[in-house]
């Protein structure tokens, strides 16, 4: 099953944040594959990467004209049919990610019930996402936390900090 993995920045991307955004991907691949990728670039804002899995049956990514897209890796069900353009008309199992240009604005999010999980870190006024907790926290050598590490093996949830 694939994933995306992607890098927001406040304030512009620099060009070191293109090769952090491949590193990230890099730290995917090596826990999960090489099926083929997918780049696209939110403007100044970041960018995000589709990471395939082998057989993948993904769809390209909806372009507009504009410079606008929406990439998703899962399973999506559109109501509106075609577009892919409003979150709130999806259905389905999804990590979904949307540029649009005029409003120079990116969006990332999952399906409503969180059965694709999206996992979020911020440091120094950057954003870094990925479907893998495990690629991002590899990318950012981050340390595990005590405290969440309890409450997954008491309770089995992920979500404390």
């Amino acid at each position: 099953m694939g994933g995306l993995v992607g890098i927001a920045a406040n304030g512009g991307l620099a060009p070191s944040l293109d090769v952090e955004l491949e590193e990230l991907a890099r730290a995917y691949e090596r826990l999960r594959g090489n099926g083929g990728r997918e780049h696209t670039r939110a403007g100044e804002l970041g960018g995000v990467i589709r990471m395939r899995a082998q057989g993948d049956p993904d769809p390209e990514p909806v372009r507009a004209q504009d410079g606008s897209w929406t990439l998703w890796c899962g399973t999506v069900y559109d109501s509106q049919a075609g577009g892919l353009s409003d979150i709130e008309t999806l259905d389905g199992q999804f990590v979904w990610a949307r540029y649009d240009a005029r409003r120079r604005e990116l969006q990332v999010a999952n399906d409503p019930f969180g059965m694709r999980s999206l996992f979020v870190a911020e440091r120094g006024g950057t954003l870094y996402f990925s479907t893998s907790a495990l690629a991002l926290a590899a990318h950012l050598c981050s340390r595990p936390s005590l405290f969440g590490i309890n409450v997954f093996l008491r309770a089995g949830s992920t979500s404390a900090r």
